[in-house]
């Protein structure tokens, strides 16, 4: 595999998306029962969302992630 390098003039690449999480759409339907099933985790290690794309993954996680800000929790969703 060949990587390369930014030249010297340039900054390297920053993506945002890396650093910020998305934001929730309009009009997202409200999944209160996954979110509940969600918090049940909120003391695990370890919480894997799996389904296939566009399944919502992302949804309930920011729903979720969202609810334990409001909770004043402070968290690192993304990385």
């Amino acid at each position: 595999m060949h990587v390369m390098q930014a030249p010297p003039n340039r900054p390297p690449l920053f993506l945002v998306t890396k650093v910020f999480p998305p934001r929730l759409p309009a009009g997202l339907i409200d999944q209160p029962r996954l979110v509940a099933l969600a918090g049940k985790a909120e003391y695990k290690r370890l919480t894997v969302i799996k389904a296939p794309a566009g399944f919502g993954k992302t949804s309930l996680a920011l729903t979720w992630l969202d609810g334990l800000n409001v909770s004043g929790r402070r968290l690192c969703p993304f990385g």
